[in-house]
């Protein structure tokens, strides 16, 4: 007898469910190569854009190599560099000694005067200085904390804050200063040739006065010790006076002490290379500068300073006013403020004015300074050059390599962080 088999067509449900799953399975491991960082499509992307960033390289080596062939110096022939870089849609900015280059495909490159180029890595929280001086009255003054973390052991503890951001008369190129946000102790300031500086009533109070030839004074000739004309710039009124003469006066050799950027480099050298000088506080025209952006939204004042003779500078507040020695109550809105960095009324245990780096018009012997009260005084407080009851705070230039970003302190305040432009 013969058997009968009946054929079986189509697939049972359990066999359709298996075979659903097992597609889904190899779908899911086909989309997954596929996707994410390193997935083909992802992996090919970015091929591509290393590619993209050795062709920008390419081009730059090429315009390097050309520069540097043009020159004379054997550096980067400055204006062939720029027009061979403009030719493949580039734009190049100087910042110091250093190029900026950028391609539209939005990646910047930085080039040194060597022709050594490194990528930029965008920082979207990197704040451009035009931001800083619009917002003057809501930054200046805010805390940088991480500048002192990067000085020398023994200038560790000082604090730093926002003193100025922009450019100053007779300059194009903008920078960002801070100040020391606390007197520095007399025994951290620089000495010259061996030389220091007089404590006075206090650890905080710094005299330049003596007759001692191992002391500061004699070791300076005054105005003509201050030749670099980025110094220079900071009392350019006073210097702009003395056009090719020069002054002796002992209020100038003060000011050259406290400008003599070759011995203040101890506050400048920080290990991340962020400063490009020190000195030893601002000038009256550095501050006039930093207050009226500060503070002129609010209050419509625009201080003022010229220079009438060798021996410094007169002041005023606005121009109905008369020129004369002293603005009382200059800062008056910021003497009780610990962030104000234009007074400290919260340290007068510790002096009572500190030294600005400007002689005065008042007197030969006299240097202009800032008291905890909010007087620019350079003559009604005794700013005698051997006065014992003044202190220091040093002023920091930043390298224009650098800017800041917004952070937030230890105490979950608002701060400035130094970042890479």
């Amino acid at each position: 007898m013969k058997k009968i088999m009946k054929s079986k067509k189509g697939i049972t449900l359990i066999s359709l469910v298996v075979t659903i799953i097992i597609l889904l399975i190899l779908a899911g491991i086909s989309i997954g190569m596929l996707s994410g960082d390193n997935s083909i499509i992802g992996q090919a992307g970015n091929a591509k854009t290393q590619t993209d960033i050795a062709e920008e390289k390419e081009i730059i080596d090429l315009a390097v190599v050309h520069a540097i062939g043009k020159s004379k110096y054997g550096d980067i022939d400055e204006t062939y560099f720029t027009n061979e870089l403009e030719k493949n849609n580039a734009t190049v900015t100087k910042s110091g000694s250093k190029y900026k280059v950028t391609f539209s495909s939005g990646r910047q490159y930085e080039v040194d005067q060597d022709g050594n180029v490194k990528e930029k890595k965008f920082n979207p929280n990197a704040l451009e200085i035009s931001e800083l001086n619009e917002n003057g009255s809501t930054y200046f003054g805010w805390d940088v904390i991480n500048y002192a973390k990067t000085l020398p052991a023994e200038l560790q503890d000082t604090k730093w804050q926002l003193f100025y951001a922009g450019a100053l008369d007779g300059e194009t190129e903008e920078r960002i200063y801070l100040i020391s946000k606390e007197y520095v102790k007399n025994a951290l300031l620089p000495a010259k040739d061996g030389a220091k500086t007089i404590e006075g009533s206090n650890e905080y109070n710094t005299k330049f006065a003596t007759n001692d030839t191992n002391g500061i004074m004699p070791k300076y000739s005054g105005s003509s010790n201050i030749t670099e004309l980025k110094i220079k710039n900071l009392n350019k009124k006073y210097f702009d006076f003395l056009n090719d003469d020069t002054s002796e006066n002992p209020n100038m050799k003060a000011v050259a002490y406290m400008m003599d950027t070759t011995i203040w480099k101890s506050f400048a050298e920080s290990t991340e290379g962020y400063a490009e000088y020190a000195i030893g506080g601002p000038t009256v025209e550095l501050l006039f500068t930093a207050y009226n952006k500060y503070k002129n939204k609010s209050l419509g004042n625009t201080y003022e300073a010229r220079v009438i003779d060798k021996n410094g500078y007169q002041i005023r507040k606005n121009s109905g006013f008369t020129f004369s020695s002293n603005i009382d109550k200059m800062i008056e809105n910021d003497t009780n403020s610990v962030n104000s960095p234009y007074s400290v009324s919260n340290l007068t245990s510790q002096t009572t004015a500190y030294w600005l780096a400007s002689p005065s018009a008042a007197g030969g012997s006299l240097i202009m300074d800032v008291n905890s009260s909010g007087n620019v005084s350079n003559l009604k407080y005794g700013a005698y050059y051997g006065n014992s009851g003044l202190g220091v705070r040093p002023i920091v230039c930043l390298d224009l390599s650098f800017t800041l970003e917004k952070t937030k302190d230890s105490n979950n305040k608002d701060a400035f962080r130094i970042v890479e432009k």
